[in-house]
């Protein structure tokens, strides 16, 4: 596994807020941070992954992105639910975004994560 980090991004360009993630590589990290993205993108336009000093390319995608947790397989939508309940937690502005908060109870009341 590799470390990476996302930076979400707002329309004018400021940071949101930031976390770090695990993956096996760039692609599956694209993968994941897409997840994430999506999740709070109600307050964030973009994103982007670092893995260490090294801005990760989009070059090795190919096909269209996932969206919601069912789209990956149980071990990654595992850690999303975790990845999802740190973000919302943190002191970062992203954390207020409606649409992950709505997300965090949903799983909540699915107790996929604690109360």
């Amino acid at each position: 596994m590799r470390s990476y980090r996302i930076y979400f991004r707002d329309p004018s360009g400021p940071v949101m807020g930031r976390t770090d993630f695990s993956a096996e590589n760039d692609r599956e990290a694209f993968r994941l941070a897409h997840v994430l993205w999506s999740s709070c993108s109600d307050v964030v336009s973009g994103y982007e992954i670092w893995c260490g000093k090294h801005l990760v390319s989009d070059d090795c995608l190919s096909g269209p992105l996932p969206t919601t947790l069912a789209q990956l397989s149980y071990e990654n939508q595992e850690r999303i639910i975790a990845y999802e309940h740190v973000i919302s937690t943190s002191l970062w502005a992203i954390s207020r975004s409606k649409r992950l908060l709505r997300e965090i109870d949903e799983l909540k009341l699915m107790s996929l994560i604690p109360r």
